[in-house]
């Protein structure tokens, strides 16, 4: 075993090396951090963005079957006044 001096020698780069993997690791922990909170944020704008979407697709769906409903009424309505057989004029 060496004296003192040589000691803190050889253990001063381990020193170094090791707050400089500590300093890398606080660095990962924090891009982490941060790269996990932009995914969040993405992933509820998307959602706003779907949420949306849909309840357009089913205003769509309800008008467009709706509107199924009033042409078939009509188309019912047209074939009583004209009699069997013949076809209305609009």
């Amino acid at each position: 075993m060496g004296n003192i001096s040589t000691q803190c020698y050889h253990t001063e780069p381990l020193r170094e090396y090791t707050a400089l993997l500590e300093q890398k690791l606080q660095e990962s922990c924090e891009e982490k951090e941060r790269l996990e909170k932009r995914h969040l944020e993405e992933m509820k704008h998307r959602e706003k963005i779907y949420n949306e979407n849909l309840r357009d697709m089913r205003q769509l769906l309800s008008r467009t079957m709706e509107r199924n409903d009033e042409l078939m009424r009509l188309g019912k309505d047209g074939q009583r006044r004209s009699g069997p057989g013949r076809f209305a004029v609009s």
